[in-house]
């Protein structure tokens, strides 16, 4: 059993450091214009926005690659993957704009199952979760301004 307060740091703020907070707090005013709280929770309200939207598009594009790599397995029987058969040259360049879309998911998979089955260093897991929420990033800012231009 632990003795109370062991382990951890009481934090006492004496009346010199008070007026040192106080005096640092009223330079920020002064010299900066801090602290404007309109301007502050207007800043953290863009930047919420910001996120969401950034999320938003990430979502997109993984759930278009989702679709993208489903509709394949489902049309060919096959898993899709990097690498490129030997069929005809209309059905490479139709495989291009597949692997194009559905790229994040084939990355998510491939470090997946490095990490789990190769017992991988997680930061080649990480580089792959990195990669893949760019490229989601990317393809659903495309996917969303194509519906917007569209008026979906």
């Amino acid at each position: 059993m632990r003795p109370a307060g062991a382990g951890t740091r009481i934090v006492c703020l004496t009346a010199k450091s008070k007026n040192r907070v106080k005096l640092v707090w009223h330079w920020l005013k002064i010299k900066h214009g801090y602290p404007n709280l309109n301007s502050l929770g207007k800043m953290a309200e863009n930047n919420v926005s910001e996120f969401l939207a950034f999320g938003f598009s990430v979502a997109t594009g993984f759930v278009a690659a989702g679709l993208g790599a489903s509709a394949f397995q489902l049309a060919t029987n096959q898993r899709l993957s990097f690498e490129i058969p030997d069929w005809t040259l209309l059905s490479k360049f139709l495989l291009a704009i597949v692997l194009v879309l559905a790229g994040p998911v084939i990355l998510m998979r491939n470090g997946l199952r490095g990490w789990v089955l190769e017992k991988r260093h997680p930061g080649w897991l990480a580089g792959t979760v990195a990669i893949a929420t760019g490229w989601s990033f990317i393809s659903g800012l495309f996917m969303l301004h194509m519906a917007l231009a569209m008026q979906v």
